[in-house]
């Protein structure tokens, strides 16, 4: 009997082993089959204690040729990158591995809501903020031959789209052109790191009136969605008052008040925000800050330009500008803007435009901003435009390769201003450092330049070769919800602000209502753990 059950334990064991060796041949035959940008990605996560089978591996096309996995550029201050003073060989340039890239390799891909991409949503809206001549519409993006394309296109009779009002209104509007804008809001952010696209312009350098761009902006605020927007966009401020409120903003300014400000509150105070139900820190400011990679518009007699620009709240008081370079030698510190573009066929310069306050800009934002000069090339082929962001420190414009422009911390320190005799301060203002997605469109507007229809040849197209995401492999930082500035919860719980259509409700997580902070659950949890294992 002994001898049997001895049989019968050992033919078990076999067939135990016989079993696991299955499972694991099926688990190495199953295993995911990584591309080296992706694979370089998840050994960056290790040291810095991320999850290694991070869902954001996704993200990266295994199309990305090999050769594309790293960007070099020069991380240091501008006196040590400053193409103009140093020497090329000179310059040290370090390695940014691929966090991002979207090759649109596979034909046929639909980008509105209901397709679920897990990169990008085409909108279906009105864009009410810059009163644009099109509608935008899904179906006006498309990838085909390797690239995707936005199609500007002239119709026979009006199509209809929603505006989101600042108030919560649906308007339905009404055009004759329709285009496309696409974003990777709420579902691809990054904190830092270089952005860049390789694009051919639609329409010529001759006829005025189309604007193709590309941009990002704050997770906290669904670009065209006014609700949303309306008291984050285009802050980046972390002080009390001093511009955070209509108290103490400059006489003029149409800035809605900041709507998560430094201010500590109390539930009785005006504009109370319960933080700690969508994790917010006390005393810790919210914002949907923007920056510009490139607006192109084309100037009559004058020929194709881009703006590279920086939008900025509080406004800072009349006659006070960041572009003055004596305020700079007034206060012994290096320049806050510069423009290396200058030395070539860039021609960069400080943008001229001039709003009320007499610098670029005008009630609802500071635009600090610069214009590069293009040529006919950037319209019968591809160039790359890219933006370095280093959160608190800089953002640095980038065309095809070239170092172009910069904006340094030293430009948003605190100003002050005389008013109509009042003396007005606003705090200093911050190189963005809330997690940011992307935005690429073509529009008609003009409240941004002259737009002449009648020779203007339809349809326009816009055609993007790739898209791409670097970040130095000492600080990858991806996700629309990271734990020192997170969203989900304030998005989710605010979600009527960020939608004009049931479909949209895809792109929102639970709202979890929660009365208590995570660490606080968290604390409370462990407690009641504690008092139960003592019992038992």
């Amino acid at each position: 009997m002994a001898i049997v059950c001895k049989g019968l334990v050992l033919l078990a064991s076999m067939l135990v082993s016989a079993v696991l060796a299955q499972e694991q041949g099926d688990a190495a035959s199953t295993a995911p089959s990584y591309s080296t940008c992706q694979r370089q990605f998840l050994d960056a996560l290790i040291p810095v204690g991320r999850n290694a089978s991070a869902p954001m591996v996704d993200l990266i096309d295994p199309d990305t040729p090999e050769q594309d996995c790293i960007k070099r550029l020069c991380l240091g201050d501008y006196a040590t990158c400053d193409p103009i003073a140093n020497n090329a060989n000179d310059i040290p340039y370090s390695d940014m591995i691929l966090v991002f890239s979207d090759e649109f390799n596979t034909d046929g891909r639909e980008f509105g809501v209901k397709a679920r991409d897990p990169r990008w949503t085409a909108e279906d809206i009105y864009y009410f903020p810059t009163q644009d001549i099109e509608v935008y519409k899904p179906e006006q993006v498309t990838t085909s031959g390797g690239h995707a394309t936005i199609t500007m296109e002239k119709l026979r009779k009006p199509e209809h789209a929603i505006s989101l009002q600042p108030n919560g209104e649906k308007w339905d509007v009404a055009k004759n052109f329709k285009s496309g804008m696409v974003n990777s809001w709420n579902k691809f952010c990054f904190t830092g790191g270089y952005m860049e696209m390789n694009v051919k312009m639609p329409g010529d350098d001759k006829v005025p009136g189309l604007w193709p761009a590309f941009w990002a902006m704050g997770n906290l605020g669904r670009a065209g969605y006014m609700p949303s927007t309306g008291g984050f966009w285009p802050y980046s401020y972390n002080e009390c008052g001093k511009g955070s409120n209509s108290s103490s903003t400059i006489p003029g300014s149409l800035v809605p008040d900041q709507r998560v400000s430094a201010c500590q509150l109390s539930p009785e105070d005006p504009g109370y925000v319960n933080r700690s139900r969508y994790g917010f820190e006390e005393g810790k400011a919210r914002n949907s800050p923007e920056f510009d990679v490139f607006e192109v518009v084309v100037v009559r007699d004058i020929g194709s330009e881009t703006s590279q620009t920086l939008q900025m709240a509080p406004l800072v008081p009349q006659g006070t500008s960041w572009a003055d370079l004596d305020w700079y030698v007034q206060d012994g510190v290096p320049e806050g803007v510069a423009y290396p573009g200058g030395i070539s066929f860039l021609r960069t310069e400080g943008n001229q435009w001039q709003g009320r306050w007499g610098r670029p800009g005008n009630e609802y934002q500071d635009s600090l901003s610069a214009i590069s000069h293009l040529n006919s090339t950037f319209y019968d082929s591809y160039h790359t435009f890219g933006v370095d962001w280093d959160p608190g420190n800089y953002l640095r414009w980038y065309v095809d390769g070239l170092f172009a422009y910069e904006i340094n911390a030293n430009a948003l320190r605190e100003m002050t201003g005389n008013v109509s005799g009042e003396f007005i301060t606003i705090g200093e203002r911050m190189i963005p450092m809330e997690p940011m997605y992307m935005i690429f469109n073509l529009g008609m507007s003009r409240d941004f330049g002259e737009v002449d229809i009648e020779n203007l040849q339809f349809p326009a197209e816009m055609d993007i070769d790739y898209i791409r995401v670097y970040q130095r492999p000492d600080k990858v930082n991806v996700g629309c919800d990271p734990p020192d500035y997170p969203t989900s919860q304030w998005i989710a719980c605010h979600k009527n602000d960020f939608m004009t259509n049931p479909d949209d409700e895809i792109l929102f997580d639970e709202c979890l209502s929660r009365a208590f902070a995570p660490s606080t659950v968290t604390t409370m949890m462990i407690a009641l753990l504690s008092i139960v294992l003592f019992f038992f």
